[in-house]
């Protein structure tokens, strides 16, 4: 076994001019490493998918170690790595990648005979070097270059939390500003016995609408409550906004919601900014996955949450608010999406570890999602910890799968209506548009990657007349975007058009629909589009309808190498011939999602 192996973890300039495999999510790293190395890139994202597969037992085993270690506390509950969030945290693929290399040394190590390993972090790197120490592969590696690179990384984290901290912290103030100057005695205090709590996310297409205010999510259910009786306090959550604050406390006011910097004093926000920092020690820990020594990986994740922590003032903020304002002996519901993310988790494990409410937590899962997305994998203790919802409604029997049957069993699964996914009309329009619609996921090595291949690709699609437009995740803003790929040196082509429509009279317009790390490809089917899912270079695919494509070609995850044949097969091919898939797709959606109803919207009620 001569096999010889240098671990790079990335630092400068970097080619290699012998086979190299590269470690890491960023995928315009990746292209400059391409452009400068004359070796042979080897491919192993076939291994990913099915080691992902293989060691998420082990994962989740891990976890729930984790989890008994921290106490199983909130500090540990409202990390990513926790809710096994793998959009946000880098662990759970970095895990995989190194499991997949593994595997292929192990099947090839009598093939190749010098192997350069580029990693995109020192801690990659560290991983990897502590994983393949047991093998006798001659392995080096630059030490000094390893110890700069961490210095360079947790200093920009640091940094990253300094400024982050300064950023959130005059927000803070300016919001408790102008909520003083705003609020009136009728929005002090409350002596309801009967409280139903709906958190809402917004941003402008949500904020600068009329009347009361609305979720994304879930806009018929403040509604619903209200109309059978129920006292409904609106909590906002302003995921994003080109408003001022002023603007926006305006609106907060005018929208019926209640706003928590009316019973928060500086002892308070102070309090808030304490707790949300603290979290990010409950991931200095140490510990294996697989055989994978995964200790560097956690203290990666500790810097990346630690410059994140500010950002969780914003729900901790809630508990001190809603402690002056709900009495004692209450009797509260509370509402939030169910993805298994952060801000999910304050209100419930704070309310539950006290006797002084008769307090239950509803999660809609609303979103049909990718079995690559981990969240809802649960690991052993998680289903009974104070954070978890008590009950979980969801969208239809499609996702229904997702969850145990002792979950079931135990009543806190139900099938309610179909909030967020619309069910279209058949499409009027007979003669759809020779026209691509890009839409783009919230993740933004996605949005890269996707833009990146098909620009790539514009010669090949403009010679069959067909016009390109992109649409963004509704969280993001152009402006954000731009800024992005201005720093990337990328440009997006000009006789591509920003989407300004709203997402389903694109959709009624386009043949053809490319998405990435998206379940939009399910609004793209049901108006019926042809359907073009991309896979990803790095990462995991996040096809929104892999669960089933098995059962249909058209839903199949496309390799990025294979873009420009099946595109050029696609754009050759008579739309037509796709109709008779999509409208099988369509049946089956239709069946295991549900439509709105008075009698589904009772099953919020608990």
């Amino acid at each position: 076994m001569n096999l010889n192996i240098r671990i790079h973890p990335l630092f400068g300039p970097t080619k290699s001019e012998q086979p190299w495999i590269y470690l890491g999510s960023d995928v315009q790293k990746y292209q400059r490493i391409v452009r400068w190395s004359t070796g042979t890139r080897i491919d192993i994202s076939e291994f990913i998918q099915i080691e992902k597969r293989a060691i998420l037992p082990d994962i989740l085993e891990f976890l729930n170690e984790m989890s008994i270690a921290n106490h199983h506390s909130i500090d540990w509950g409202i990390t990513h790595l926790s809710g096994k969030n793998n959009l946000v945290s880098p662990f759970f693929l970095s895990v995989f990648q190194t499991s997949s290399l593994i595997k292929y040394l192990d099947i090839n190590k009598d093939k190749i005979h010098e192997l350069n390993v580029i990693c995109e972090d020192p801690y990659i790197a560290e991983t990897l070097f502590l994983s393949l120490k047991k093998f006798r592969f001659k392995i080096s590696r630059n030490i000094i270059n390893l110890f700069f690179r961490k210095i360079v990384f947790f200093s920009y984290f640091l940094l990253k939390f300094v400024y982050r901290f300064i950023k959130r912290l005059s927000i803070q103030i300016s919001y408790s500003y102008f909520s003083f100057r705003s609020r009136s005695r009728s929005h002090i205090s409350s002596e309801l016995n009967e409280i139903y709590l709906i958190h809402l996310c917004l941003n402008d297409s949500r904020l600068l609408e009329k009347g009361t205010l609305k979720s994304n999510y879930y806009p018929e259910l403040p509604d619903f409550l209200e109309s059978i009786g129920k006292t409904v306090i609106r909590i906002p959550w302003v995921a994003s906004t080109t408003l001022t604050v002023h603007q926006v406390i305006e609106r907060l006011r005018r929208g019926g919601a209640w706003i928590p910097e009316d019973f928060l004093t500086i002892c308070d926000i102070l309090f808030s900014f304490w707790k949300s920092f603290k979290t990010s020690f409950s991931l200095l820990k140490k510990g294996k996955v697989a055989n994978i020594d995964v200790t560097p990986l956690l203290n990666r994740e500790f810097w990346i949450h630690l410059s994140g922590s500010p950002e969780l003032e914003v729900f901790f903020r809630y508990l001190p608010a809603l402690q002056k304002f709900i009495k004692k002996g209450s009797l509260i519901r509370s509402y939030n999406h169910f993805e298994n993310m952060p801000f999910e988790k304050v209100i419930p494990d704070f309310f539950n570890q006290t006797v002084e409410w008769d307090f239950k937590q509803v999660g809609y899962h609303h979103t049909t999602v990718s079995s690559d997305f981990l969240g809802y994998n649960f690991y052993e203790s998680e289903t009974t910890s104070f954070s978890f919802p008590d009950l979980i409604v969801t969208n239809g029997i499609i996702n229904s799968r997702l969850y145990s049957k002792n979950l079931i069993s135990q009543g806190r699964v139900r099938l309610g209506p179909s909030l967020r996914q619309k069910f279209p009309d058949p499409i009027q329009k007979s003669d759809k548009k020779k026209q691509l619609l890009i839409l783009l996921p919230l993740e933004l090595n996605a949005c890269i990657e996707l833009l990146s291949l098909i620009s790539s690709l514009e010669l090949t699609i403009n010679n069959f007349g067909i016009n390109t437009l992109f649409r963004l995740h509704p969280i993001m803003t152009v402006k954000y975007l731009k800024a992005k790929l201005s720093k990337l040196n990328f440009s997006i082509p000009t006789t591509w058009l920003v989407s300004e429509k709203d997402l389903y009279s694109e959709l009624y317009e386009s043949q053809y629909v490319a998405v990435s790390a998206s379940a939009s490809i399910i609004d793209a089917i049901l108006c019926d589009c042809i359907p073009i899912p991309v896979g990803r270079l790095l990462d995991l695919d996040l096809n929104g309808l892999d669960f089933c494509s098995d059962q249909y070609s058209l839903l199949q995850t496309i390799r990025p190498a294979n873009l420009e044949e099946t595109l050029v097969n696609l754009f050759a091919t008579d739309p037509n011939e796709f109709s008779g898939q999509i409208k099988d797709i369509q049946r089956d959606l239709r069946s295991g999602l549900n439509s709105y109803s008075d009698e589904l919207m009772n099953q919020f009620l608990i």
